[in-house]
């Protein structure tokens, strides 16, 4: 599923980075403050309420309505991500600077460095995710790291 949104969400921070308006800038803005804060105090919830609203927020200005929808079938993905690892304080910190790289690039209509950090927020999502999961049993018994599932 993450190399589903290495290739859809990149392109669609691109697209938001161009449609973007003052009003929806305002809002990101907000919601990235409101995530230093809830990380700050170590509220989980409020925390996963502001990246709720940062992402639903810019994946609003994606005016191609294909693309968006696609990602919007992969909601569910992001969620089990999203509960894996939001409340995890070192994670949070991660997060938030790759709000904040992501913000900038807006703040700049910079379509290119918008998709480059999108692409590296995903990673980084990867890895925390991955590192924060328990392995997983094989048929044999064996346990053995989510990220090796589908690999031979």
């Amino acid at each position: 599923m993450f190399e589903v949104r290495r290739l859809l969400e990149p392109r669609a921070a691109a697209h938001a980075a161009r449609t973007l308006d003052a009003a929806g800038l305002k809002t990101l803005a907000a919601a990235l403050r409101e995530a230093e804060a809830a990380a700050a105090d170590g509220d989980a919830d409020r925390f996963f309420q502001a990246n709720s609203a940062f992402r639903n927020c810019w994946l609003g200005a994606v005016a191609n309505e294909r693309l968006s929808q696609t990602i919007a079938r992969f909601v569910d993905h992001v969620l089990v991500v999203r509960l894996r690892t939001l409340s995890h304080q070192p994670t949070q910190a991660v997060i938030v600077a790759g709000m904040r790289a992501i913000y900038e690039a807006f703040v700049k209509r910079d379509a290119v460095a918008a998709y480059d950090r999108m692409t590296h927020f995903i990673q980084n999502a990867e890895e925390r995710f991955m590192k924060l999961s328990p392995p997983f049993q094989n048929s044999d018994g064996e346990g053995k790291s989510m990220s090796r599932r589908g690999k031979s």
